[in-house]
């Protein structure tokens, strides 16, 4: 009789532990990995006049066609100078020609490249 009793307290245990498991996967929680702005050039050259500037790329840096890249000025302490610029097609080598959008620019000021993960809109 205590054989048959201990056998039932293991099987109901047994049967209990098996419903806890369930069937579905476990989700993980998606973590947003935050991209740094990465420094990509310097300004080597400005035209005020004609509204474009020529930025010289550090090494083999693949730049986007029509990317907004920013600029922040050489000695942003004193004068905290931004600025927008936006690469055009034109290539030589490891310059770039970009157009200026908005802000003014210096020799020397350093080139940012912001990159933006593209997120696709639930339909309405």
């Amino acid at each position: 009789m205590m054989n048959y009793r201990l056998g039932l307290i293991a099987l109901s245990g047994l049967m209990l532990l098996n419903s806890c498991a369930g069937t579905e996967p476990v989700e993980e929680e998606k973590k947003e990995v935050v991209q740094p702005d990465r420094m990509v050039a310097r300004v080597s050259s400005v035209n005020k006049e004609a509204k474009y500037v020529l930025i010289q790329r550090f090494g083999r840096l693949v730049i986007p066609e029509d990317s907004v890249l920013y600029t922040l000025g050489s000695h942003a302490a004193e004068d905290n100078n931004a600025a927008s610029v936006k690469v055009t097609g034109e290539r030589l080598g490891q310059f770039l020609a970009a157009d200026i959008i908005s802000g003014e620019l210096n020799v020397g000021d350093t080139v940012y490249l912001r990159t933006f993960e593209k997120k696709t809109l639930p339909d309405s």
